[in-house]
């Protein structure tokens, strides 16, 4: 029986303090590299790029795709972190594929622990009384894209009732919720480990980003 060679995937996660990179290998993980210093990931990225590469003995010709962040995050981790894949994809002439910081946190918390909510409100302060949030299933599912959403009581309700108050919210959006019975204090930041399993959906179904047009959603 004749099997598909492994698809391998290097992803780059730099929406806030966190620079991450990993290589996945279909919707594993391989190998991971990160460091929270908020400030050096013009610094880091590249480095941790080459030092994976080299450990994993992987050539930079045999990856298949890039995954990079769409943000919500950081002007200046996400401008860093889409320049450098963007290039990198184009010299080597292989898809770009984008994934939300709300459904890598998503992912994120799904991995740390048994999910018993049906649904996962994925949140990033913003500035003033601002968040950005998306409404995924515990499956991951989204349900309602990412976006700008005023964090106060009527409309948190409201995200709450629509949901039949099965719902959990994670991420920085949630010092924003007066409600705290609906909120998880996990510490939620996203790491380009999680991004691995959905950018390798995307890759099986080809959604891939277009180079010159791409453009992250920064706070």
């Amino acid at each position: 029986m004749l099997h598909s060679p492994a698809v391998l995937s290097l992803n780059i996660e730099t929406s806030t303090t966190l620079c991450s990179v990993s290589i996945g290998q279909n919707d594993t993980c391989l190998d991971f590299v990160e460091i929270d210093d908020g400030a050096y990931h013009s610094e880091n990225l590249h480095q941790f790029i080459k030092q994976l590469l080299q450990r994993n003995s992987i050539q930079i010709q045999n990856i298949n795709f890039i995954s990079i962040s769409n943000g919500p995050g950081s002007y200046t981790g996400l401008r860093i972190g889409a320049a450098s894949a963007k290039t990198m994809a184009y010299a080597l002439n292989i898809p770009l594929i984008s994934i939300s910081s709300l459904l890598t946190q998503t992912w994120m918390f799904l991995s740390k622990k048994e999910c018993s909510t049906r649904y996962i409100a994925s949140t990033m302060a913003a500035r003033g009384h601002k968040i950005y949030l998306a409404l995924y299933s515990n499956k991951g599912e989204e349900i309602i894209s990412p976006q700008g959403f005023i964090a106060d009581e009527k409309n948190i309700q409201a995200i709450v009732e629509k949901c039949a108050n099965d719902i959990v919210f994670i991420g920085t959006g949630i010092s924003m919720i007066s409600n705290t019975k609906y909120i998880s204090n996990e510490p939620i930041v996203p790491s380009s480990q999680f991004m691995i399993r959905p950018a390798f959906d995307k890759f099986q179904k080809q959604h891939f980003e277009n180079l010159v047009y791409f453009e992250p959603l920064y706070i």
